[in-house]
Order: C-alpha cells, then sequence, then structure tokens
C-alpha cells in the first residue's frame, strides 16, 4: 500500500488583505509526495516533516495532510499553483480536490 501527503501552502498579500494563492507540493509528474511507508517519507523530508491526520482512503493508498518547512523542499518536487492544475494533467487532482474542502477552501 501507498502512502501519499498533501502539502499546501498559501501565499497571503498582506497588502491585499486575503489570501491569493494555495499551491500543492508535487512531484515533476504532478502526483502527491507518494512512499510505501510513513518512515520513508521521514528520510525524504528529513525532520522537517510534521505528519497530521489521515483523511482519505483507498485500496490502494491512504492520504495524510502534512507540513514541511517551505524552504527546504527535496529534489524531484515543487509548489505548483493549484490554479495550474486540472484532471487530465494531475494523476492525484481528485484528492487534492477533497482534501482542500476538508480544509475549507472553496474554489
Amino acid at each position: 500500500m501507498n502512502h501519499k501527503l498533501f502539502i499546501a501552502k498559501l501565499d497571503f498579500k498582506p497588502e491585499l488583505n486575503r489570501h491569493q494563492d494555495l499551491s500543492i507540493l508535487l512531484s515533476k509528474d504532478h502526483l502527491l509526495p507518494t512512499a510505501k511507508s510513513l518512515a520513508e517519507f521521514y528520510k525524504i523530508f528529513t525532520s522537517q516533516l510534521k505528519l497530521g491526520k489521515l483523511f482519505f482512503e483507498t485500496p490502494d493508498a491512504k492520504y495524510y495532510f502534512a507540513i514541511i518547512t517551505p524552504n527546504k523542499i527535496p529534489e524531484n518536487y515543487s509548489y505548483i499553483k493549484f490554479s495550474n492544475l486540472s484532471n487530465g494533467s494531475t494523476p492525484d487532482y481528485k484528492i487534492i480536490l477533497k482534501a482542500i474542502k476538508i480544509l475549507g477552501y472553496e474554489f
């Protein structure tokens, strides 16, 4: 079974007094960070990983919320603005939508 992490970053523009862009940490293939075990994530993200709650489960994968230090992104990963993602280009798109709704954001 795979384990996947939903790691989001919200850019805030104080001069506009509102949140501007929600970005999701994805691999170069536009996949959520994926590993065979939770311990493997601690190797990838070193000690900066803070694992959150399990928010969704399928027969093949468990999905968790997580937080990392934003300036310490592992190689092969980058933050991609949610507005640039689509169902066709992002295999985990439906799960990302589910996570965003759980967190209370509307798109």
